[in-house]
């Protein structure tokens, strides 16, 4: 019987994965009709492939934390199974639901001997660090709503404020939190950071600062993460954005930049599943 559970969890898993890979075929069929790519230069298209790889490599973060949430929960697994298991599920979340990268993962957990209570957990700890790390951000935005405020004493607060929870999460909870904590940062802060180049690449230049347009894009990043049924926050990234940097950036540049973002992250997860499908097989972890 426990043979039959976890080779059905498996299959499950697998066949999500499979769904993601062609809904990510779609996607990028609907998103390139959507750009004239005749006039970008050759520099920019190698830009964005940088970009692409860059995003790729930021999701061993990912899989880093979530293995740091599941040692915590006294549930240790290797790091390349982390990556495999993290790494094939992860392409579910451009399903319709934006919850069936939980689903696959915590097929694909369960099949490797996880069990399915701490799963649930670690879903759960995923979530709060994100949505806690992803909250921070919000204090770069302020001086862009609040003139009187002044950058360099936002990003002063926003450096505390990163500090003082980690300490806070090291205090209570121990060194597997704290880093699976920053680990999101990590891979946040890269998120934006694509995401604001590319702006500045299609627009030239633009009025707000740097660190504001990289915490705008996480702010819509974590408003499309906990919105139920869009898949990968469709839509909703893009009416965040539009808000936040309304009359500061052209809502048309915007668009594009969000539509060329999407194409990155969508490429680059493609990598990450790749490449954690090699790993498996090269490293005979199955």
């Amino acid at each position: 019987m426990q043979f039959n559970l976890r080779k059905l969890a498996n299959w499950a898993g697998t066949t999500i994965a499979i769904l993601a890979v062609v809904y990510v075929t779609y996607l990028f069929n609907q998103y390139s009709a959507e750009i004239d790519f005749t006039k970008f230069s050759v520099t920019q298209w190698l830009m964005f492939g940088v970009f692409t790889l860059i995003y790729g490599a930021a999701n061993f973060f990912l899989a880093s934390s979530w293995r740091n949430i599941l040692e915590y929960l006294s549930a240790p697994i290797s790091f390349i199974q982390a990556i495999r298991i993290f790494g094939i599920s992860q392409l579910a979340k451009y399903l319709p639901g934006n919850i069936l990268h939980l689903a696959g993962r915590q097929a694909m957990g369960m099949a490797r001997g996880i069990p399915a209570m701490i799963l649930v957990k670690s879903a759960g700890w995923e979530f709060i660090l994100i949505a806690l790390v992803g909250s921070l951000f919000g204090i770069l935005i302020l001086p862009i709503f609040f003139s009187v405020l002044a950058n360099y004493v936002a990003i002063v607060f926003f450096i505390a404020a990163i500090m003082l929870i980690g300490w806070i999460l090291f205090r209570f909870f121990g060194q597997k939190i704290l880093h699976a904590y920053f680990s999101y940062l990590i891979f946040l802060s890269i998120s934006g950071v694509i995401f604001a180049t590319l702006l500045a690449l299609i627009s030239g230049a633009y009025d707000a600062h740097y660190h504001s347009v990289i915490a705008a894009f996480v702010i819509a990043w974590l408003a499309g993460l906990i919105t139920p049924g869009a898949p990968a926050g469709i839509g909703i990234r893009e009416l965040v954005l539009l808000f936040l940097l309304k009359g500061i950036i052209l809502g048309a540049d915007i668009l594009i930049a969000v539509v060329l973002g999407r194409l990155v992250t969508v490429f680059g997860d493609l990598i990450f599943y790749l490449y954690s499908i090699i790993i498996g097989k090269v490293t005979h972890c199955d």
